[in-house]
Order: structure tokens, then sequence, then C-alpha cells
């Protein structure tokens, strides 16, 4: 129910910015199209309308490098109880390149950081680092509205972590270790 909440919050939020949103477009380097990324911070939402919300902060320094970072939370499991806190904060470093012959579509990569606490309400607590390998694409699909963009990516992930129970601390300590890949969707809002 919260996500519900949290996602009506940001489509009104976004709303609210592209009706009073008039700053001046940046050029590309290589063509003559127009995007508002450089030197412009976004923001993103993506996992919708599932009971995981990430919000995130993109921003790109020049056309060629930028920075991301994303929060999570989430209630989920049968009858919304059974997980109670999610909050992961990642941070990730960027670089793109435009694919040349296309569309003001730009190919990105980069690496990021990432530490997370879980709280589950049988007593189970998780602390994990994780550190991530994001590749994908970023397109400013439409040239009437520049400041509008997508991503598609797939995160690569290594993944460290230690749970516990708080109830019965004898049961149920482990350390684990993952590695996989996770695909992300985020539509973005730049200003």
């Amino acid at each position: 129910m919260i996500s519900k909440y949290l996602t009506l919050s940001f489509v009104c939020f976004i709303t609210c910015i592209s009706a009073f949103c008039n700053d001046e477009t940046v050029k590309t380097e290589s063509t003559s199209l127009t995007h508002f990324s450089a030197g412009k911070i976004s923001i993103g939402i993506s996992e919708l309308p599932w009971s995981t919300f990430n919000a995130s902060l993109r921003w790109w320094d020049n056309n060629k490098s930028g920075s991301e970072l994303i929060f999570s939370s989430g209630i989920s499991g049968p009858d919304n109880i059974s997980f109670i806190s999610y909050i992961p904060s990642r941070y990730t470093w960027f670089e793109r390149t435009e694919i040349p012959e296309t569309n003001n579509i730009f190919f990105i990569k980069g690496t990021g950081v990432s530490a997370g606490y879980c709280m589950y309400s049988d007593g189970v607590r998780t602390i994990s680092s994780t550190l991530y390998f994001p590749v994908g694409i970023e397109h400013f699909c439409f040239k009437d509205i520049p400041n509008f963009s997508y991503s598609i990516e797939a995160r690569f992930y290594i993944c460290g972590g230690y749970s516990f129970n708080v109830t019965s601390p004898s049961d149920d300590n482990t350390i684990f270790f993952r590695a996989g890949v996770t695909p992300q969707f985020f539509i973005r809002w730049y200003f």
C-alpha cells in the first residue's frame, strides 16, 4: 500500500515539474539533437507496480561521466507482513557514449557499491554489501520532451552478507555470498 502512495506522489510530482519546467536544453557533442541531461539531475522510478520501490537520482557532470544514488524500500510476502523493512542504498559511477546513427540513445556502463539492512517479522535480520557492474542504454525518446528518458540496464552483482535471528540468537546465523544479474528499468525526468 505504501508503494502505491509513493508511486502516486511521484507521478504527481513529475506532472507538476513538467508543467513549470522551462529550462534550456543542452546540445550533445556529437549531434545537433538536444537533450536535457548534461549538467542536470534526474529523478527516476522503477519496479512498479510491484511492492518494491526504487527511487533514483542520476546526474551527468558532462555528456561522458556521471553518478547515481538509488534508494529502495518495500514490503512483501503473503499479506504484506513477512518483510517489514528493506533499506539499501546504492551509489554508482557511470560512463556513457552515444551510439552512432541512433536517435539520442546512449550506452552506459559503470561500477557501484551498496549497503543494505533487512528486517523480517520472524526476527531475522540481514546485513549485506554488494558490488555492482551495470551496463545498458539510456534513451531520450521524445524530441518535444527532451528532459524525459528511460533506461534499461543489466546490473551484474557480487554480494556478501550476514543473517542472524534476534529472537533466537543461536539459530539461523548465516554468512552468505551471491552473484548474479538483475534487470532494471527506470523512467527518468531531468530538471
